[in-house]
């Protein structure tokens, strides 16, 4: 589960900022990071972030992975690449079945993605809600012409950039992406061009700043049944547009309050410590998922603006032994972990 992988994608219309993303190429990563990326993103509206909804879905996510897609070695110019193929089970799947298994292996994908390519490892769906004062409401404000928020992106994220100022000192500065994913089972050439139609040329601002706009699309090949993807990043708006607007303090306070909670009702919490840092940990059968304790201390108290001002990782730790406990996994970015006991 620790070697790397190999996902071919090609990508275009990527303008400034990312112009070197065009055209085709690999994204390498362990089947952790996948694991990682399935189990943190997602609907994380109130109810669904309830201790036993978590649990469940992080379980079901994991089998789904697991199930549904195989890591195999093949040879690519006398050398040994892992690639992803649809398994026996995906493939005795009937249409309407394998339908919803690509829906969530399209939002798997572009969290993974936005996390190795974009530094955005905080996703949320649109249409999450926080409870306030005992009522439900929505996390994101969407404000526009009526007939452009009929659709929407499924996905929106923060991405912080590690950038100097006029006097060469480094600060961290944070912006923002909007996501529609799409998975298939075979290429599909119209659906990342209607998703770029109907939903991201529809959104012109967040927060008042133009965002970076992702179609995403994961797919198998027709005959080897290859997992691939392929994106892009239009760049125009729609006569008939929206705009979002959010704080940055509610959004990342309810993307953690799921591994929050379960970690803090859970009977199973125990410490590990991977380079210094010190994670708060729950066990679900063989999955754990844990939270820097920093994290987990601004959350329990309530401190949402030091979610905002904590200095948070750009790449994934990966670690195949904990220094108090034999797990192999990997600490993303949003400094969560997710791994398996050995």
């Amino acid at each position: 589960m620790s070697e790397n992988i190999k996902i071919k994608y090609d990508s275009k219309c990527f303008g400034k900022g990312h112009p070197s993303y065009n055209g085709k190429n690999d994204l390498e990563f362990t089947w952790y990071k996948l694991m990682w990326a399935a189990i943190t993103v997602g609907k994380s509206g109130w109810l669904d972030i309830k201790t036993n909804n978590w649990i469940n879905l992080a379980k079901f996510k994991k089998s789904m992975i697991e199930l549904f897609l195989e890591n195999k070695m093949i040879k690519v110019k006398g050398k040994d690449i892992n690639r992803l193929y649809a398994s026996a089970n995906y493939q005795d799947l009937d249409g309407s079945e394998r339908g919803s298994i690509n829906y969530f292996l399209g939002i798997f994908t572009a969290k993974l993605f936005a996390a190795k390519m974009l530094n955005c490892p905080w996703l949320m769906h649109l249409d999450a809600y926080s409870k306030d004062k005992g009522k439900l409401e929505p996390i994101f404000k969407v404000t526009g012409k009526s007939l452009a928020t009929t659709k929407r992106p499924d996905l929106i994220g923060i991405i912080q950039k590690q950038i100097n100022d006029s006097s060469g000192k480094p600060y961290i500065h944070k912006g923002y992406v909007a996501i529609e994913a799409k998975g298939r089972y075979s290429r599909d050439h119209d659906a990342l061009d209607n998703a770029k139609k109907e939903q991201l040329d529809n959104l012109k601002l967040i927060n008042k700043t133009s965002p970076l706009k992702i179609a995403i699309m994961s797919y198998f090949t027709i005959t080897r049944k290859e997992f691939r993807v392929s994106w892009q990043d239009p760049d125009q708006v729609n006569e008939q547009y929206f705009d979002i607007e959010f704080s940055q303090e509610e959004f990342l306070y309810y993307y953690y309050y799921g591994v929050y909670r379960l970690i803090y009702e859970s009977d199973s919490t125990f410490e590990v410590v991977i380079e210094k840092k010190i994670i708060l940990c729950s066990r679900i059968d063989d999955l754990v998922v844990g939270l820097d304790i920093d994290i987990f201390s601004n959350i329990h108290n309530d401190n949402r603006q030091d979610l905002v001002n904590l200095f948070y990782d750009t790449d994934f730790l990966e670690f195949h032994e904990t220094d108090n406990y034999r797990i192999k996994g990997v600490l993303g970015p949003d400094r969560i972990l997710v791994g398996i006991f050995s």
